[in-house]
């Protein structure tokens, strides 16, 4: 299956309307030059632009883009919508009535490819682990930063944040439970009396155990008080892998897969911990919706009310030093023991790290935003001289999505600086109407997010002027490429669309018509088209229809497992575990952690043709 790229930028400029001379400037470059052009160039411009409405003028891009009388060639006719000629300043500055539909213009045809999934390149993977290295060196530790400052956030989190100051240890250890994702692999002592041929979630189906540390913490993976006492196990490494995994065109993200034994304890301090802040900052600090940062976006762009701000790697800048600090009084503080003080890196040496931790720990998101908050309202208070209260209650944030009121901007970025944060400040606005928070884009209160196509767990691959994508991914890309296609028809871009039905058309065959939040793969349109196209018996029964649906290759269970104990009796002999396949693999399928929660594994899937009432298809 390939998409051709080139075909599909033609027909997204049309839908856009841009003209033919910027139409053809960009094609001419994306044959020549290759997907550079719109996965790097063009995002930049994006970004410039944004940049100059929020300085208020308009000022050089680079020679990368040919520029007349003052103004990139590219996309003239819309930036001329945007910024107006001052004769007495001798510069473009911003228009009073800038148009909101030109800059969501630019940014649809310029961003489309921003963040599309492509695996890194070798040079990229090592600039990115010399990055982590450098972040991990710049994270403050004791005598860098400002003690007296830290203490009275310390001073401020016991007084204005009762309930999660005062959490408990063995209320965060009842909660222990594994992450989502996979976690380290362990020692080779494991693998002599345990079969992990299974791979990395087989491990929750064995019987669970603790470290020698937390043997005394046992109770915690007990479902009743018959259930088997875990035993003492200290096979599990001390250190965490740091891996890059594909992100977008401008390079990897960086993850890092905690030890098994201490991600349980860390992801039970990140349930007790997000429940706790929400309640008492009333959602200030929010860990479940997005929708009161992106409201109060909206209203800022129209009022300038509110100012918004954004952190670069900022999971990767969390002190562990100043986290303990703050911690050092309160009743969970030796929950810290189960944090992972060294990381492995892809290269395969291995070193200390001065940050808390990373993302994959259930104690980077949390203390991640804890931090932000009490930085933030501590210095707003001191220099506003008002009390503590008053400044929290109009400071939010989710996770390094930021928004304070605009007069506090440049204290709050004094404030983040101040514990070792570093304030984005190509994305964070306080001066125009352009406002941007947890994925919604507002200037003068009209909605300028762009539609990207990601391909998302895809791993799509650029060959010529196509992308293409592995066998083994097919089903993944075809579930991609029909659900971005429904995103551009709801955001009328129909012939970009119909380039990407095109080609599952030629891959899957004919599709139905769909509409609504129907899970066949079809051709999105309007209920009534769905309906008049469906036939009838004579009864007027809507007959059964051919449809591609998605199944995954993991069912999914809830809760724990009832069978738990019982499987690894009937499953084990005195040797170790049987070479038999398990009876309960219908139970509990390869790859699923069966014992915790709602779990399946991300992005693996396989599509299925069946025959559904055509009802299915709205």
């Amino acid at each position: 299956m390939k998409l051709n790229y080139v075909d599909l930028f033609v027909a997204l400029f049309d839908d856009l309307g841009i003209d033919k001379k910027s139409t053809s400037y960009v094609i001419n470059r994306l044959r020549n030059e290759g997907v550079y052009v719109v996965t790097v160039l063009l995002p930049a411009f994006s970004k410039h632009v944004l940049s100059c409405i929020e300085e208020g003028e308009w000022r050089d891009f680079s020679s990368a883009i040919t520029k007349y009388r003052g103004l990139p060639i590219l996309f003239r006719g819309f930036l001329t919508q945007l910024f107006t000629y001052s004769a007495k300043d001798q510069k473009f500055l911003v228009r009073p009535d800038a148009c909101p539909v030109s800059l969501l213009v630019i940014r649809q045809a310029c961003e489309y490819f921003y963040k599309l999934s492509l695996d890194f390149t070798a040079a990229q993977l090592v600039n990115a682990e010399s990055k982590f290295i450098e972040n991990d060196n710049s994270v403050l530790q004791d005598g860098d930063y400002d003690v007296s400052f830290v203490e009275k956030m310390r001073s401020n989190f016991e007084t204005y944040y009762p309930r999660t100051s005062r959490m408990s240890f063995d209320s965060i250890i009842s909660k222990a439970r594994p992450g989502s994702g996979t976690f380290s692999n362990w020692k080779d002592g494991w693998s002599s009396s345990h079969d992990d041929r299974y791979g990395w979630y087989e491990r929750n189906k064995l019987p669970a155990t603790v470290p020698s540390e937390a043997k005394n913490l046992s109770h915690a993976f007990r479902f009743n008080k018959r259930a088997p006492v875990p035993e003492v196990f200290d096979g599990d490494p001390d250190y965490s892998e740091v891996l890059f995994v594909p992100k977008d065109s401008r390079g990897p993200r960086v993850i890092c897969r905690e030890p098994y034994d201490k991600l349980l304890f860390q992801m039970g301090f990140f349930d007790s911990i997000t429940d706790c802040l929400e309640k008492d900052t009333q959602h200030r600090i929010n860990f479940a919706s997005q929708e009161i940062n992106r409201r109060l976006a909206h209203i800022s762009s129209i009022d300038r009310s509110y100012a918004t701000l954004d952190l670069s790697d900022a999971s990767d800048m969390v002190s562990y030093h100043i986290v303990r600090r703050l911690f050092r009084y309160v009743p969970f503080y030796k929950i810290l023991r189960f944090r992972t003080g060294d990381a492995r890196l892809p290269s395969g040496s291995t070193r200390k790290l001065r940050k808390l931790a990373g993302m994959g720990s259930g104690f980077t998101f949390p203390t991640m935003a804890l931090i932000i908050h009490l930085a933030i309202c501590t210095l707003v208070s001191r220099r506003f001289n008002i009390g503590y209260r008053d400044a929290s209650r109009k400071v939010y944030v989710y996770g390094d999505d930021i928004i304070v009121p605009r007069e506090w901007y440049k204290v709050a970025c004094q404030a983040l600086t101040s514990v070792g944060l570093k304030v984005n400040l190509q994305k964070s606005y306080s001066r125009s109407y352009f406002r941007e928070s947890c994925g919604g884009d507002y200037f003068r209160g009209n909605d300028v997010t762009p539609v990207r196509c990601k391909l998302s767990g895809s791993n799509p691959k650029i060959l010529g002027s196509s992308i293409v994508f592995p066998t083994e991914k097919l089903a993944n890309a075809a579930l991609n490429l029909e659900r971005h296609a429904r995103e551009l028809v709801v955001n009328q871009l129909y012939s970009a669309s119909s380039v990407i039905y095109s080609v599952l058309t030629s891959f899957l065959g004919p599709l139905p018509y769909v509409s609504g939040e129907s899970e066949p793969l079809g051709i999105y349109v309007d209920t009534q088209t769905v309906l008049s196209g469906l036939s009838t018996d004579d009864s007027g029964t809507y007959n059964n229809v051919d449809v591609w649906v998605v199944k995954p290759k993991e069912i999914k269970t809830r809760g724990a497992c009832p069978y738990r104990h019982l499987i690894s009796t009937l499953c084990r002999s005195k040797g170790g575990v049987n070479d038999t396949v398990p009876w309960d693999r219908h139970l509990n399928p390869i790859d699923s952690q069966a014992k915790y929660g709602v779990t399946s594994v991300p992005r693996k899937v396989k599509l299925q043709r069946v025959s559904v009432s055509g009802l299915a298809l709205i």
